[in-house]
């Protein structure tokens, strides 16, 4: 078994998953990524621009029935995130924040995108 290195943020629109399943379900599932995603070590979700979610330390699976509550045939063949602790910026206790929720984050377009830490602070703006 090779070690893979999880140096990857991933970043996801989850406008109509939070409507369907909340922030964080919203944010972990179902996204078509390929090997790449093993690379993921923090899934953000963002809305319009906007991070409302993040998830440190996930790691990448199939869904299925066993990892995926909301696992259907929509979801086969994409992957969930699992682990790791989330925030979000529906959390009452400030202190619990992320220090990215509420930043804006620009250049996504549509679909979700791969950054390293580095180029994700560049990014990153209030």
């Amino acid at each position: 078994m090779s070690f893979v290195q999880r140096d990857l943020n991933i970043v996801v629109h989850i406008h109509r998953g939070k409507e369907k399943h909340g922030y964080e379900l919203g944010t972990r599932q179902a996204w078509k990524c390929g090997e790449k995603a093993h690379r993921v070590k923090r899934i953000i979700g963002v809305i319009k621009g906007k991070v409302t979610c993040v998830i440190e330390d996930v790691t990448a699976t199939l869904s299925t029935v066993n990892t995926n509550l909301c696992h259907s045939l929509d979801t086969e063949g994409r992957y969930i995130f699992i682990g790791g602790v989330c925030s979000n910026e529906a959390d009452i206790l400030v202190d619990k924040h992320h220090d990215l929720i509420f930043q804006k984050i620009k250049g996504l377009g549509q679909g979700h995108r791969y950054f390293t830490y580095d180029e994700l602070n560049v990014q990153v703006r209030n």
